[in-house]
């Protein structure tokens, strides 16, 4: 019975897609599902040996899956019917005649006639009667949802009238209304009994007939999960929220809805994790990359997130709408699924953003751009679903912006002592400008104000230098009879020798003021350096003592004999310790640029006290 119902789950899961009656094998040769072994055989060999000699075989096949077909289709549907599993699976999506084998099916032949409404008419009358009540709301059941899935695949493609929209939703309501019938009217299982003992296979027990009418549902489910998934993939995010809306509103279970949804998106949550990982691994290669494979990753999981989105904002934006005691209606219906089901949504978004982090992180070290790791930390959050990581990269987006404010400054300084020597050789215009972009980023309220005053002064100062050039002239025509002035000439250059000697002793000691203060912004943009990195230590110090505190939790549930996620402790445990190493390493340059910053502070305080002698004097 096990390996039944594992064998009979599995095969109705590989089926159930979009496509399950295009590739139908009953549909492929032209079938019917009470056909013998020996008619598949022989039918299907006839129909094969035609296509590849290019002959032409009158086949008879139902709207609107009447495409012309391949050989191989041909021989992948002889294949799947010569075994019985394979074939219960396949006759349970297919039309059921109700008349007697050799006998022609009405309602089929008029499908086959492009007459519909003549075959829904049958079946319609044929409900009324218990005998035929069961195949009949079968196949009411296939043929709308057919229709529903081949306009579907319209719509997808934008093939699709806007009046034949509404349609589509008439059908597939009517496909989930006649499915859910169906499987739940006792004849059903009945007719799988009958089918069973019929098949005659060890694989196949009566009970199997209770594993079909439990896996059937899901199947149906998943067929519809697996339109929605297609259409978020293609970028129609409108038309998958529309068709999981519509799924949600239908007679089925809810619990059953998201268990086979959480089944379903696996692959999206492990291309986003693959993409996480390649990231990872290019990172430790290129960690000067960090922005760029930042920027990559969020393109490359842009729509596997886009796709589980879908089935999950819909649940909340419903809870958001509905009264409180609605919401206590569904706390006792036990919503579980939907909540599983959005903590796997929020952990793949907290890896998308744990994984930005930490190309942040590495990104800085690598090069010091305090700037762009900003921007880079304000996408990470921007994917970030869980409280813990939410608040983590809240308080380092702070003092990342912080340190960037201390490298302003820093940066200003910088601009100021390179203003000072362009004051030193004349060029105001030069020592203006700069000034105007050290005011432009400073930070600090008192050094912005000082920066102003010293812009000001500069901005003016050409025009002081053209008067005392005209005062020069103008001196230099009055004295124009040097030889009557002779004595007074000696007593003047005397003057001038001293006021000279006394310029250059003040000019020397303006060329070191200019010295100290670039050096002052050189030590100012080192001090800026050190809190970055105390900055970023701080960070790690707390994501390694959540990580911490996550192995310590593990740990002791492991010495108390308590079940353990061994996955997730493996994880918390190789991160932290991947920390660890990145802590130790940048708290040793740290402690490298501070030796660094330390010689340079004594050498500059040297050079202040050499100034302060000279200025004395």
């Amino acid at each position: 019975m096990s390996t039944g119902r594992h064998v009979i789950e599995e095969k109705l899961g590989e089926i159930a897609t979009p496509e399950i009656y295009r590739r139908n094998a009953f549909r492929v040769l032209g079938l019917r599902t009470d056909a013998s072994p020996t008619d598949v055989r022989r039918i299907g060999k006839r129909l094969e040996t035609a296509l590849k000699v290019g002959s032409e075989i009158k086949v008879s096949r139902v709207p609107p899956y009447s495409a012309e077909i391949t050989v191989d289709e041909v021989t992948a549907a002889i294949h799947v019917l010569q075994d019985p599993i394979n074939r219960i699976v396949h006759e349970l999506f297919w039309f059921w005649p109700m008349e007697a084998e050799g006998s022609d099916d009405r309602a089929i032949l008029l499908l086959e006639q492009n007459d519909p409404n003549g075959a829904i008419a049958i079946w319609n009358e044929a409900i009324t009667t218990k005998r035929k009540r069961s195949k009949a709301t079968h196949n009411l059941a296939m043929l709308f949802h057919t229709w529903a899935l081949w306009f579907e695949n319209l719509h997808k493609k934008g093939q699709l009238a806007q009046d034949d929209i509404a349609k589509m939703a008439n059908y597939w309501e009517l496909a989930y209304h006649y499915w859910y019938q169906s499987i739940g009217y006792p004849g059903f299982r009945v007719q799988l009994e009958t089918r069973i003992a019929e098949i005659s296979d060890p694989r196949l027990t009566p009970e199997s007939a209770e594993v079909i009418d439990d896996a059937l549902i899901n199947s149906v489910i998943r067929i519809s999960v697996g339109v929605a998934i297609a259409h978020a993939t293609s970028g129609h995010t409108k038309s998958a929220h529309t068709t999981f809306a519509r799924l949600r509103e239908g007679p089925f279970d809810k619990d059953s809805i998201y268990q086979v949804v959480k089944e379903c998106i696996l692959p999206e949550t492990e291309r986003v994790k693959a993409a996480c990982k390649n990231v990872g691994a290019e990172l430790k290669d290129e960690p000067k990359l960090g922005h760029a494979l930042a920027n990559r990753l969020v393109k490359d999981t842009a729509l596997p997130l886009s796709t589980l989105d879908v089935f999950v904002t819909y649940d909340e934006e419903e809870t958001a709408e509905d009264s409180e005691e609605d919401i206590e209606d569904e706390e006792i219906e036990c919503y579980e699924p939907a909540s599983a089901l959005k903590l796997i949504v929020d952990q793949t978004y907290d890896l998308v953003a744990d994984t930005i982090e930490t190309c942040a992180g590495q990104f800085v070290q690598a090069t010091h751009e305090w700037r762009e790791v900003g921007s880079i930390l304000h996408l990470a959050r921007r994917f970030a679903r869980s409280q813990l990581l939410i608040s983590r990269l809240d308080e380092a987006i702070v003092n990342v912006e912080s340190s960037m404010d201390a490298v302003d400054n820093a940066h200003a300084s910088v601009l100021v002592g390179q203003a000072n020597e362009a004051t030193e050789h004349g060029d105001y215009s030069k020592a203006a400008d700069l000034l105007k972009r050290a005011w432009e980023i400073c930070k600090d309220k008192t050094y912005k104000q000082q920066i102003y005053g010293w812009w000001q002064s500069a901005k003016v100062q050409p025009s002081a230098e053209n008067a005392d050039t005209k005062d020069h002239i103008s001196t230099h025509a009055r004295t124009s009879n040097w030889r009557k002035s002779l004595p007074y000439l000696i007593i003047i250059a005397i003057v001038v020798f001293i006021f000279v000697n006394d310029q250059i002793s003040r000019r020397d000691l303006v060329s070191t003021r200019s010295a100290i203060e670039l050096e002052r912004s050189e030590l100012r943009g080192m001090e800026g350096e050190i809190a970055g990195l105390d900055s970023v230590l701080g960070i790690m110090k707390n994501e390694l003592q959540s990580y911490r505190a996550q192995v310590n939790k593990f740990e002791w549930q492991i010495a108390n004999g308590l079940d353990v996620n061994k996955l997730a402790y493996d994880a918390a445990l190789k991160r932290h310790n991947e920390l660890v190493k990145r802590h130790n390493a940048l708290v040793a340059d740290r402690i490298s640029k501070y030796s660094l910053y330390d010689a340079k502070l004594k050498s500059f305080n040297e050079r202040v006290r050499q100034y302060n002698a000279g200025a004395r004097r």
